[in-house]
Order: C-alpha cells, then sequence, then structure tokens
C-alpha cells in the first residue's frame, strides 16, 4: 500500500471513530519512528500523528526517530521497552557488532546456517516459525 493512501486511510477511519479504542482515547502518543528525521517515513510518521491529533484520536504526539530501526533493531528495542522479551534469528554471517547490539537491547539471538535453502528446516526463517510455535510466540516475519 502506497504512504499516503495509508496515512489517507488511518486519518479517515480515525475520523469516523473506527479505530480501535485505545486509539480513541484522546492520549499522548510516542510514536517510533525507523528513519531519521527529513526522510519519507519520518513525514509519513508526523503526518500520520497530525491526521490522529486532528482527528481527536491523540491528544498529543511526541516522535522517536531511529534510524536504522526497521528490522531486527527497532524490534529488540520495541521488545525491550515494552517488556516483552525478543527472539532473533539471524544467519550466522550477520556481524558480530549487531549480533553483540541485539544482545545488549535484551534480544536472545539464535544463529542459523547461512548455507540453508529456504526449504530447509535449519533456514533461520523456519527455525524463528518453529520456535515461535513451540515457545507460545509471535512470528513478527521481520527480515
Amino acid at each position: 500500500m502506497r504512504r499516503d493512501t495509508f496515512i489517507k486511510s488511518m486519518a479517515a477511519m480515525a475520523a469516523l471513530g473506527m479505530l480501535p479504542l485505545s486509539a480513541r482515547a484522546s492520549m499522548p502518543i510516542k510514536m517510533m519512528i525507523p528513519a531519521n528525521p527529513g526522510g519519507g517515513w519520518d513525514n509519513t510518521g508526523r503526518t500520520l500523528g497530525k491526521a490522529m491529533q486532528e482527528a481527536g484520536a491523540a491528544a498529543s504526539v511526541s516522535y522517536d526517530n531511529k534510524g536504522g530501526a526497521a528490522g531486527a533493531i527497532g524490534l529488540a528495542q520495541f521488545a525491550n521497552a515494552r517488556g516483552h522479551r525478543c527472539l532473533l534469528t539471524v544467519p550466522d554471517k550477520v556481524s558480530a557488532s549487531k549480533i553483540a547490539q541485539l544482545r545488549a537491547l535484551g534480544a536472545e539471538v539464535v544463529l542459523c546456517d547461512t548455507a540453508a535453502r529456504a526449504h530447509e528446516d535449519t533456514h533461520f526463517i523456519n527455525v524463528a516459525v518453529r520456535l515461535a510455535a513451540e515457545r507460545g510466540g509471535l512470528f513478527m516475519n521481520q527480515f
């Protein structure tokens, strides 16, 4: 879906009172934007925040720009901030510094064989699906 279509849809839903009750509670909202300020995602997030305020879905909106947070790092940060457990499966070619950063954010990191093909049980996506099922977790499909 195009970002402008998404924003218009969310604004219309907010105006019609079709968002979940928690979104219509007129509470302050803190929005994490997975990009540096001034880019397309930042503009999209700020436009959505403004539309939510105008529709009465939020009393105020503050923004937390985190460049590079659209993937595993953002997911780990979000889970840690909310007190959730985060388990990430990654190919073993991922840099040691990124793995260390993920672990510092509280994520459990499972290294998987890079050479595994998509149809094999040891492929990192298949390992993630299996672990989510075994542990009662949620497979986010965030790769």
